[in-house]
């Protein structure tokens, strides 16, 4: 599977890495793998790490079906969650499917350059300057 996690205990954070093309019954099978996991709560926060990831099928539909995926995992909506991707391409569709989710699905989620910026504003209480900490 091109998804592979690791829960860093003393931090409570969950680090997902994607390291090629996902599809949505990758994502359906990741959510149900974590789900199940007796290692950490359901609303553990969490980054993606999405800098070896294609992301050349995400697009606007692509986006709203994974959201769709998502919306069957009530559970995780707790959780706070950021992306990360360092190309301008992946960056800029990540911010698509942001602004899509923003709106579709009851989770505070936000795109980043960098893994520590990225887990800067995981480990912040309050969310940080969400345009301008990217």
């Amino acid at each position: 599977m091109p998804i592979s996690y690791n829960y860093n205990k003393p931090k409570d954070i969950l680090i997902v890495s994607v390291d090629s093309e996902v599809s949505l019954k990758d994502v359906d099978q990741f959510m149900l793998e974590i789900l199940g996991s007796t290692d950490f709560p359901p609303e553990t926060r969490t980054i993606w790490d999405l800098r070896r990831a294609d992301l050349s099928s995400l697009d606007a539909d692509f986006a709203r079906q994974l959201i769709d995926v998502r919306k069957k995992y009530p559970e995780r909506f707790k959780a706070k969650v950021a992306f990360v991707a360092d190309s301008d391409l992946s960056f800029g569709l990540l911010r698509l499917y942001e602004s899509l989710s923003s709106i579709a699905l009851p989770q505070n989620t936000i795109v980043f350059r960098t893994l520590s910026k990225a887990e800067e504003w995981i480990l912040s209480p309050h969310g940080g300057n969400r345009l301008t900490d990217r």
